[in-house]
């Protein structure tokens, strides 16, 4: 079974195994993003700082991976 880690700006992570994998990195990310109090929009980052496609299918991620949730920035 594939893993998963989601990490938040402030130090806390969220860890679990893939029981769908054609569910949606966004949808999954959403619910995680509500249990760390981050309202609004909120980015999806991997390791080397890329942005993720909420759209991603979880079977198209590595396992392992970790990946930030970070609130969105808007412009000034």
């Amino acid at each position: 079974m594939k893993s998963l880690t989601f990490k938040t700006l402030d130090g806390r992570t969220f860890s679990g195994e893939v029981k769908n994998g054609a569910a949606r990195l966004g949808s999954v990310a959403s619910r995680l993003a509500g249990r760390a109090g981050l309202s609004g929009t909120f980015e999806l980052v991997d390791r080397e700082g890329v942005s993720l496609d909420p759209n991603l299918p979880l079977d198209d991620l590595p396992d392992g991976e970790e990946i930030a949730i970070a609130s969105e920035l808007t412009p000034a």
